[in-house]
């Protein structure tokens, strides 16, 4: 039972609850996140410590479990491995506590959860040790470091079965919305207190200051500042089926169809002149050696045709298309052999020994890792820059692997002066290969790319003078590479987004939304990531015209993919300032999100839900009312009938109740109007199913319209029958 203040009277509802009492039955919250993700450790932070802190021991019957979440699993030698969202040190921070799970669930659960929580966002595994005392470290180091770990990772249940935001909260086995916003409603109900629900503290006395915009924004639910409001693209959000496309991303295999026909692979390198390539004769066919053969060749004073031999024929066996032996190159120990022959000075030799440990580090984390710990980046980096296009662009593939595995080794490829080299090859983009040029653009994006932790930004600095150029590009796949590496870079804080600004590379940007859905992609999620920074990077996607061209874009597109980016980039812009709301309803975009919401893709629904509720929150009751005067009722109310996502049933209620309290408080003629469209649209009826709704912030929202819009028609209505049923009974009396 709640007790919660109507403005006019205390009413006490039969409502879900968070936890039932104490001394009931065991009340469970299940907690679900990325070790690596800066929401989830924000939340922490923010809520989950403090209120640990408040309890030396939790209340009887409370039950908290955190999950550590793996996206995936791959097998290395027969045995499995977690794959993470965040690359290697999540998984690594991720098993950690999975460990402490289990060799600490003896000892107090405080003191197990605050373990937990001080290993959460650690960003070396050595500071994540340092949370760890007592006899059980040594067990939970032993533990992590082992297939004990990795197995304790992989059975950690996934919370849903499509896409997550996270952190994940269920209470008693349902998901909590409330308890994600804000954690510390789990203490007041442990504490048996009374909970105050602020969304319903709205009394009617107040309404008429409603009319002043100020004082009516103070009323609402969110009252955070505007930037807030917008929302980082994929901030700790997985879509399992999309994972794999992604991996392909960051890494790309060398690989050849017909293993034997080198011409052929050969002849892949766009514009390249025969003078720059290694001689065919060169090139010529070996036959394949063993692994322990190579060994034996190579342990025996080789000549260089001896290793040319050898690691041609280990190239053609790493190059298959089909299962390539990764791992049994890496554990014949042939891989400390590829990298000495990165030094050998014989363009064929560092040619193949490049080639090959291109596609070693495509591979798994592991995989990758054996090769940088044999000292394979420096000299690779190295060869990036030889004079030799064939070698240098080889090379280079091979650092763009190493630098898209993870945050981690994207850093050691730049303490390896990687970004040294991108730029020194930049000073001569004009002498090389449409391929190699193609190839420095990717090697970019993957310097730009992870973001637990993001790159320095010095670093990002200098990268982002080498985009302004290569976005210019004539080639079309340079120019789609180098855009996703300006949308990396702006993926972060405002720093970020304004290095973009000032290198210049924005308004080259715009121009790619005219072109083909390759590059409309990329650009759309840069001008989505620049949108969702402070108001000033806001007007400047405005002041480049991005919004004409968006009512153009989405009334041509066919294309679920962009126009979900389209509806994301404006619900952003719409979270500004009102004068930037303006600008968008001033595009004429507002009759396109009410229509994507009432007849678009869910996911497009979804975003442009956001926009309406960015609008409800930000906007001047002129502005919110524009709302009800492009038909968004009938595509509100189809939303609370058909949708069964919680995040826009709330974007939604929020919405349909800032607009009947502004057109109530400022628009009263036009009450009768909306009432009406709600109840022929099958709102009210909406409504009222979801009073029974077992999400908290859902059944208070629908409750508070229902109150306060709709219940004193119907006692108005009731009263005025009681009357004209005392008149009638009046006039039915005789007096003899």
């Amino acid at each position: 039972m709640f007790l919660i203040y109507l403005g006019i009277s205390t009413v006490i509802l039969s409502a879900p609850t968070i936890f039932s009492a104490l001394d009931g039955p065991v009340d469970t919250v299940d907690i679900t996140g990325f070790s690596k993700c800066s929401s989830t450790s924000r939340w922490f932070r923010t809520q989950f410590l403090p209120f640990l802190k408040e309890f030396q021991q939790l209340p009887r019957g409370l039950i908290i479990t955190y999950h550590p979440l793996s996206i995936g699993s791959g097998t290395n030698n027969g045995s499995k491995y977690a794959t993470c969202e965040n690359g290697w040190l999540e998984c690594q921070l991720n098993k950690l506590q999975c460990c402490s799970k289990k060799y600490m669930q003896n000892q107090n659960p405080t003191i197990l959860l605050t373990t937990v929580a001080c290993i959460q966002g650690k960003d070396t595994v050595d500071q994540a040790l340092q949370c760890l005392a007592g006899n059980s470290k040594n067990l939970i180091q032993k533990c992590a470091n082992n297939a004990e770990g990795e197995a304790l990772l992989l059975a950690e249940p996934f919370p849903h079965n499509d896409s997550i935001a996270l952190p994940w909260i269920k209470i008693n086995g349902i998901r909590s919305y409330e308890a994600t916003k804000q954690f510390k409603t789990v203490k007041s109900a442990t504490k048996l207190t009374k909970m105050s629900l602020s969304e319903t503290k709205l009394a009617r006395d107040n309404a008429d200051d409603g009319k002043d915009d100020a004082g009516r924004l103070q009323q609402y639910k969110n009252l955070t500042k505007h930037e807030e409001l917008r929302r980082r693209r994929t901030e700790c959000s997985v879509e399992i089926r999309k994972q794999k496309g992604a991996d392909l991303m960051m890494k790309r295999r060398n690989i050849i169809d017909n293993e034997d026909d080198l011409d052929e692979c050969e002849s892949e390198n766009e514009g390249t002149d025969k003078g720059d390539k290694l001689s065919n004769q060169q090139m010529s066919n070996t036959n394949r050696l063993s692994n322990d053969e190579i060994k034996q060749i190579l342990s025996a004073n080789p000549s260089e045709d001896d290793m040319i031999r050898c690691f041609e024929s280990l190239r053609k066996s790493l190059s298959k298309t089909k299962n390539p032996p990764i791992d049994d190159v890496i554990q014949s120990g042939l891989i400390n052999a590829l990298v000495q022959a990165l030094r050998v000075q014989n363009d064929r030799v560092q040619y193949e020994a490049a080639w090959a440990l291109t596609n070693i580090v495509s591979g798994t984390t592991s995989q990758t890792m054996s090769a940088v710990e044999a000292g394979a980046c420096a000299p690779l980096v190295e060869l990036s820059c030889h004079s030799d296009g064939q070698i240098a662009e080889q090379a280079l593939w091979a650092v763009a692997n190493i630098a898209g595995d993870s945050a981690q080794l994207r850093d050691y490829v730049n303490e390896c002066h990687g970004v040294e080299a991108l730029m020194h090859l930049m000073s001569r983009i004009d002498q090389f290969t449409t391929s190699h040029v193609r190839t420095i653009a990717w090697a970019f994006s993957n310097m730009c790319r992870h973001k637990n932790p993001h790159a320095p930004l010095p670093v990002l600095k200098v990268l982002a003078k080498g985009l302004a150029v290569l976005v210019k590009h004539s080639d079309r796949q340079v120019r789609q590479d180098a855009c996703w590496a300006v949308s990396y870079l702006t993926d972060g804080p405002d720093e970020q987004i304004e290095l973009a600004r000032e290198s210049g590379v924005l308004s080259t940007i715009v121009s790619y939304l005219d072109e083909s859905e390759n590059l409309i992609a990329p650009a759309l999620r840069t001008l989505g990531n620049v949108a969702t920074g402070n108001d000033s990077l806001t007007q400047s996607v405005i002041d480049l015209g991005v919004l004409d061209r968006m009512v153009q874009l989405m009334e041509k597109t066919r294309s679920t993919s962009i126009m979900k980016e389209c509806c994301w980039l404006i619900s952003n812009i719409i979270a500004g300032t009102q004068k930037q709301i303006q600008a968008v309803l001033d595009a004429h975009l507002l009759p396109i999100l009410v229509n994507i919401l009432k007849s678009g893709d869910h996911k497009c629904q979804f975003e442009a839900s956001w926009a309406l509720s960015n609008l409800a929150q930000g906007g001047t009751s002129r502005q919110i009312v524009a709302m009800m005067e492009e038909n968004a009722v009938p595509a509100l109310c189809q939303a609370l009938n058909t949708t069964h996502n919680q995040d826009m049933l709330n974007n939604t209620l929020e919405t349909l109740y800032t607009l009947m309290l502004t057109v109530q408080t400022s628009y009263s003629h036009k009450m009768d109007i909306l009432h009406d469209e709600v109840e022929e649209n099958g709102g009210l009826d909406a409504l009222e199913r979801l009073q029974e709704s077992q999400s908290e912030s859902i059944y208070t929202q629908a409750y508070r319209i229902i109150t306060q819009f709709f219940g004193d028609d119907e006692n108005d209505q009731n009263d005025e029958n009681s009357r004209a049923s005392a008149a009638g009974n009046a006039q039915n009396q005789w007096n003899f």
